[in-house]
């Protein structure tokens, strides 16, 4: 049959025009959906980027104030005295027993579960609490080829995992040089529990742990028990240990499952802050939104082809199907109706989801804004303008109260307008160099309400897509109460160097004075001419004054040991600030605390240190006025105030006067030896005060304001127990001769005190050494002609000293009256003499009749 050329003619049309409906309906659809689609893709990635990345930078800024802390822990525990000598009986040789302080420090410290203290020349370690001795000795393995201080993981024996901190402890000691000594802790991972374990705003499949160097688990991991044995594997964790921070990723994690994450390496430690969150859940949005598009235009095409079909159709057969194309357009209207009411509810739903999601975003915010506001951290922001300018533009609430702006306004000031024309330039210049070298850290001084204040600050810029810097933003920590510390170190360093000196001096000073002084007490004895016996008396004080000196010397020297007996400070007080103004225009008023503890000292000593600052303040005060001399109780709970000291019960002596005050510039070198403003001073006086308060274990500062006058605090270690009073001594009135034997390696001096026994009515002998004298005693027992007493020096430098030498004559004889002679000692016999089994001091120089003195005063009891 043939077919009628105007049909297939009109089924061409309708087929042409049914195709071009089509693409006119089918292309904006598919466009326009797929633009909305991959906005909300971007859009989403992009605050999910966001979330993650925050995450894992502030769980990498807590792990990181985490270990720190302890490395700051450690490093004091590394300074304290004990464990310094711990750790110089170890390099010494090995310990016998465990260290009781080790493990008090273990069981009242919250940080270390273990302590160990390592020679890692030797080997040989002493440790307490959670501390193995295979650790020990890999440590001290590892300490020879690394640095000695570190952190890193490590596992114990029963399989836990746990991080070492290793602190280098660099106390004396002797004879060793730079041993290796490291004091290495060890801290449980517990301290990273709450961190890690709170998966808040990380949805229903998220996680966060921290990893080692070598890519193991530290934390517990959601999806896998392994931690030792399982490394995290995936490129995400590979490019964090390599370095390649990146703020979001999406790659199959540790269990091959495809996860979005974003990671952190921790600072100065090696490893990793991993944030997660599964592939499926954070796509779950945007693949309901694909599905949504997708059925959408599959709706519209539809919809528009048969409207497209129907509508060709009955423009074909126009006459023939007007009421069913009415009808079929009824039925469309319809059907559209319902789909804009379908869609109206979508679109009400979507946008009440939207909705939902910007307060969550805004909570968020929020959330992440107060933690920076409240972090004990300064944190602050300058913009960087195209002229290389620096404005202010905000800073965190612990900023506004350490280094608060002068304006009230200051976001968009100079830092010259908010900080003064010094600060701001030094922080210009600190940006500036922040600019050209990147991160950088630095110290600077702050003049705030509390006074000038030390901030260790940390500037990172912030660049555009260009590359350049656009905002610099800084925080800081308060280090001031640190670099007082690091101070009075530096001030003690200063003062045992010196010290060194100074007690050589004072010893061969002393060995002259006592040739003196004992050549002179004969010759006062003998001289029976009044004009020569007052040339005597004024050589005699002259060595007196001399003596005097030396005793300055040996104060800040390692001589000068105090010779600690029971003090009533009440009574002490009362009796300096009678005899020190005496004479002058000033007086001193005293204000003294009911129930005042006894302190531990040498009471000549605290005499010379208490006369110091009075005189000193009467000398601020050349028109006379009031001196207040207080003191109190106090306790010290800490570090706190900025004290070197332990914790414990003090007595606090004040000195303040109203005088002219210091400087500002020598107020930090007021305790130097030689540094003085006065004309006729040495220089000594406060040098000596400060060795003093050292070698009692206390502390002594200072502060002052031109015009309003000076404080001195003088802090000393509080007795528990009340003070006895020394009974006197009862003065030896009858005459009595014996034998002594005299030991001094300095011949003038030996023969000095020969001719002074001489003279004196005695029998002597004398001997240049230690080994000598026991042959010369053991000699005189076995020919019937011993001892009465023994004076022997306490140092010889090429032979046996007295300390030696005492030992062996009471082995040859128990009850021997020996007394120990010295100008100068860096060990403790001189101030526990009885100790060492001398009977009695003989401090150089002394004259002959204090010599009689103490030999009669022996002599009588052994008799």
């Amino acid at each position: 049959m043939a077919i009628n050329p105007d049909r297939r003619r009109d089924e061409r049309a309708f087929l042409r025009l049914l195709a071009v409906l089509f693409l006119l309906a089918v292309l904006p659809c598919l466009v326009i959906g797929y633009v909305i689609y991959r906005l909300e893709q971007s859009r989403h990635i992009e605050q999910t980027a966001v979330l993650l990345d925050s995450l894992a930078a502030d769980r990498e800024l807590a792990t990181r104030l985490l270990i720190e802390r302890r490395r700051d822990e450690l490093s004091f525990l590394a300074r304290n005295p004990r464990i310094e000598r711990l750790a110089r009986d170890l390099a010494t040789g090995p310990v016998a027993e465990s260290s009781e302080f080790l493990k008090q420090v273990v069981n009242q410290n919250p940080f270390f579960a273990g302590l160990s203290v390592i020679d890692s020349a030797t080997g040989r370690s002493q440790s307490a609490g959670t501390f193995s001795q295979e650790i020990a000795e890999r440590s001290a393995e590892e300490i020879k080829r690394q640095e000695r201080s570190f952190v890193r993981a490590e596992t114990l024996p029963g399989g836990e995992r746990v991080l070492l901190f290793g602190q280098s402890i660099h106390g004396p000691v002797e004879g060793s040089g730079d041993s290796g000594l490291v004091l290495v802790g060890v801290s449980r991972l517990t301290i990273f529990g709450d961190l890690y374990n709170n998966t808040a705003m990380l949805g229903d499949t998220g996680e966060s742990f921290l990893t080692d160097s070598k890519g193991y688990a530290l934390t517990t991991l959601r999806y896998s028990s392994h931690h030792e044995n399982h490394s995290i594997s995936a490129e995400a964790m590979l490019d964090c240990l390599a370095g390649n921070s990146e703020p979001f990723v999406i790659t199959p994690d540790y269990a091959n499952v495809p996860t979005a994450m974003s990671y952190r390496p921790v600072k100065n430690y090696g490893g990793c802050v991993m944030v997660h969150m599964r592939a499926s859940e954070v796509m779950a949005p945007i693949n309901t939104l694909r599905n949504m598009v997708v059925a959408i235009v599959a709706t519209i095409i539809t919809a528009v082809t048969l409207t497209a079909f129907l509508v060709v159709r009955k423009l074909l057969r126009m006459d023939k199907e007007r009421t069913e194309l009415e009808e079929g357009m009824g039925r469309l209207v319809s059907h559209m109706e319902a789909l804009v009411a379908e869609r109206t509810v979508e679109l009400k739903d979507e946008i009440n989801g939207r909705i939902d999601a910007e307060l969550k975003l805004r909570e968020s915010e929020a959330f992440l804004e107060s933690i920076v506001h409240n972090v004990h951290e300064v944190i602050f922001a300058v913009n960087v303008e195209a002229g290389g300018d620096f404005r202010f533009i905000w800073c965190n609430a612990n900023g506004e109260k350490m280094i608060s702006a002068k304006y009230p306004d200051a976001s968009g000031r100079t830092l010259e307008e908010v900080y003064g024309p010094d600060t701001g330039e030094r922080l210009a210049l600190r940006y500036s160099e922040c600019i050209k070298n990147g991160v950088i850290e630095c110290e600077e001084v702050f003049n705030t309400t509390m006074g000038a204040r030390v901030l260790l600050a940390t500037l990172v810029p912030v660049v555009d897509e260009t590359g350049r810097v656009v905002q610099i933003i800084s925080s800081a920590i308060d280090i001031t109460e640190r670099k007082k510390l690091e101070g009075e170190m530096v001030k003690a360093q200063k003062l045992e160097s010196l010290g060194v000196l100074a007690g050589g001096l004072a010893h061969d000073f002393n060995n002259l004075l006592a040739v003196i002084r004992l050549n002179t007490s004969i010759l006062k004895s003998t001289m029976p001419d009044p004009e020569s016996l007052e040339m005597l008396n004024v050589v005699d004080h002259t060595t007196v004054l001399a003596t005097g000196l030396t005793n300055q010397l040996l104060t800040f020297s390692k001589g000068g040991k105090p010779i600690k007996k029971p003090l009533q400070v009440c009574e002490f007080l009362n009796d300096v600030a009678d005899f020190s103004l005496r004479g002058t225009k000033t007086t001193c008023k005293l204000n003294l605390a009911e129930g005042l503890l006894d302190i531990e000292a040498d009471r000549g000593q605290m005499t010379q240190v208490i006369n110091n600052m009075l005189i000193n303040a009467d000398q601020a005060m050349p028109d006379g006025g009031v001196v207040t001399l207080s003191a109190e109780n106090i306790e010290i709970t800490g570090l706190d105030k900025g004290l070197p000291l332990k914790q414990g019960r003090y007595v606090k002596i004040t000195i303040e006067d109203h005088g002219e005050g210091i400087p500002e510039e020598n107020l930090s070198r007021i305790f130097d030896p030689y540094f003085t403003t006065k004309k006729k001073g040495s220089g000594l006086g406060l040098a000596s005060s400060y060795s003093i308060i050292k070698n009692h274990n206390g502390h002594i500062s200072v502060r002052s304001s031109i015009g309003l006058g000076t404080v001195f605090e003088v802090f000393m270690p509080a007795l528990v127990n009340k003070a006895s009073v020394d009974a006197n001594d009862t003065d030896i009135l009858v005459k009595v001769g014996g034998r002594v034997l005299v030991m001094d390696d300095d011949d003038i001096v030996r023969i000095s005190i020969c001719k002074a026994l001489d003279s004196l009515g005695y029998d002597m002998d004398s001997a240049s050494n230690g080994q000598e004298a026991i042959l010369k005693y053991k000699e005189g027992m076995e020919n019937g002609e011993p001892f009465d007493a023994v004076i022997l020096d306490l140092t010889v430098p090429m032979g046996m000293g007295g300390e030696e030498a005492v030992t062996k004559i009471l082995e040859l004889a128990p009850s021997a009256k020996v007394f120990v002679s010295s100008g100068y000692s860096n060990t403790s016999v001189v101030a526990d003499f009885k100790k060492y089994g001398f009977c009695g001091f003989l401090q150089k120089p002394y004259a002959a009749s204090e010599l009689d003195r103490k030999l009669q005063e022996a002599i009588i009891k052994k008799m």
